[in-house]
């Protein structure tokens, strides 16, 4: 006898409200996939993503991970030394 369409969405939906060991490994599975996903976004384009675009990625990386923090450390430092010009400039002109 052939299962009908409402039998199979009667399963399914019995075995989603199990809480089955198996049906929660696939459900974490399921999660860390989607999460992935979610995370790397050339997953989007799917299979066929060009090599610039991974060239791309793979710069950004590289500069926010390496560059832009070095940057901000030197922008810092590069205050630090205009505070002390600045009161090196003013304890000349008080010598005066």
């Amino acid at each position: 006898m052939p299962l009908k369409t409402s039998d199979i969405k009667e399963q399914s939906s019995e075995q989603l409200l199990k809480p089955d060991a198996s049906n929660s490994d696939d459900r974490i599975q399921c999660s860390e996939r989607n999460s992935d996903f979610l995370l790397d976004p050339l997953r989007w384009f799917g299979i066929l993503v060009p090599p610039a675009l991974r060239d791309c990625q793979s710069s950004f990386k590289s500069a926010a991970t390496d560059d832009i923090p070095r940057l901000a450390s030197l922008v810092k430092d590069m205050k630090e030394l205009e505070i002390e010009i600045r009161r090196a400039r003013k304890k000349l002109r008080k010598a005066r």
